[in-house]
């Protein structure tokens, strides 16, 4: 990994994208916890400490389970350089609170309801509520994301429907939303892997 200085939309998105696709082993995927140093970065290894806590008959643990899918959401924005501790709930900013991955995500000033989400935003849908980070829109009814809490980490590639009245869905669940990587302010360099560089201020294609 290195650091570089983000200065653009255009940077700041495939920049997203890379730190997200290096978050599942280039596409590759996690199948387990523990044993990953990237997997238990990108979890600060909660899901690890979860699954060691359940197999010990923890009462905690036993309730539901853990997801990590909000992880891979916090991890980026603050991989990318965002150091605001209201919206990116990572232990090694300002400690991690529990049960609020997603809320901080929702009732961030980057987050818009409306519009059409571009490569590397976080998508939020529900039915059940999850978020993920758009990697690519193939066409109009096929996107490819990078998905954690499934439960571990992986890429998928999602049916995309348009239903009048009703709006988008990514893989049967209603899109409710998305944080725009344009809009998150980064104050600190980015952290992206090595084989990332900069491109300037060309076009999106």
């Amino acid at each position: 990994m290195k650091h570089v200085e983000i200065t653009n939309e255009f940077d700041a998105r495939h920049a997203a994208i890379a730190i997200a696709y290096n978050a599942c082993r280039d596409g590759r995927g996690h199948n387990r916890a523990g044993g990953d140093p990237v997997h238990e970065h990108v979890t600060e290894g909660r899901r690890t400490q979860w699954e060691q806590a359940r197999a010990r008959g923890a009462a905690w643990a036993q309730r539901g389970t853990y997801s990590s899918c909000g992880d891979l959401a916090h991890y980026m924005l603050y991989a990318l350089g965002c150091r605001d501790s209201r919206y990116v709930n990572r232990d090694e900013l300002a400690g991690w609170r529990v049960g609020a991955n997603i809320s901080m995500l929702c009732s961030s000033p980057w987050f818009l309801s409306d519009g059409a989400p571009k490569v590397g935003d976080i998508l939020y849908v529900t039915g059940p509520e999850h978020v993920c980070v758009l990697l690519s829109r193939v066409s109009d009814d096929k996107w490819i994301t990078a998905d954690y809490g499934q439960p571990y980490a992986c890429v998928h590639h999602a049916h995309v429907q348009r239903v009048p009245g009703a709006g988008v869905f990514v893989r049967k669940r209603p899109l409710r939303g998305f944080v725009s990587i344009a809009k998150v302010p980064l104050v600190a360099p980015a952290c992206v892997p090595d084989v990332f560089y900069l491109r300037g201020d060309e076009d999106e294609t």
